[in-house]
């Protein structure tokens, strides 16, 4: 009977960390007020100003690789997990540090340009769409009993949403 509680317990704490901001909270009002410079404005730029951006960018760029490289840490971390009652908190802390590394990449995204800044908008919204899903799966596998199978196919959806939608965000 207590193995039920504990199991309802973990399930609650999974649906109630599915519950946070979304990333396209308020993201779309500030890159829809950024206004492109005039031809007039662009003359008078000196190098200095030209670095800057190509600095914010570059450290945009890093940014993202580093949230990158940590999400497949943490997907690797799901993927070794034994199945277990603990596997099921270590589960949704990684959940939680992907969805971190979300909100990380989705900060620096208005500060890259062009093809990269789009294709990193794409694979933050899909991987952020699975990540929930995969979220809500944890909790209905784990109310029904099938915590090994539901882990398991856990990560590899997880491995695979990430594949897909990180495949055009490349980092050298």
């Amino acid at each position: 009977m207590s193995l039920r509680i504990v199991i309802a317990a973990v399930a609650g704490c999974l649906v109630l960390a599915g519950c946070g901001g979304s990333s396209d909270e308020g993201s779309s009002s500030s890159s829809e007020k950024t206004a492109e410079p005039t031809p007039a404005q662009t003359e008078t730029q000196t190098p200095e100003a030209t670095k800057t951006t190509s600095a914010s960018e570059e450290k945009a760029q890093e940014t993202v690789c580093t949230a990158r490289s940590d999400i497949k840490k943490e997907i690797s971390e799901i993927k070794g997990l034994s199945p277990s009652i603990s596997s099921v908190g270590a589960a949704k802390s990684s959940l939680e540090a992907i969805d971190d590394d979300l909100q990380k990449i989705d900060s620096a995204r208005n500060d890259l340009s062009g093809e990269r800044k789009q294709d990193v908008q794409s694979a933050t919204n899909q991987l952020e769409s699975d990540v929930k899903e995969i979220q809500g799966d944890l909790v209905s596998g784990i109310a029904g009993g099938g915590l090994e199978d539901t882990l398991r196919s856990a990560a590899t959806k997880l491995e695979n949403s990430f594949d897909d939608s990180f495949s055009n965000v490349g980092c050298s």
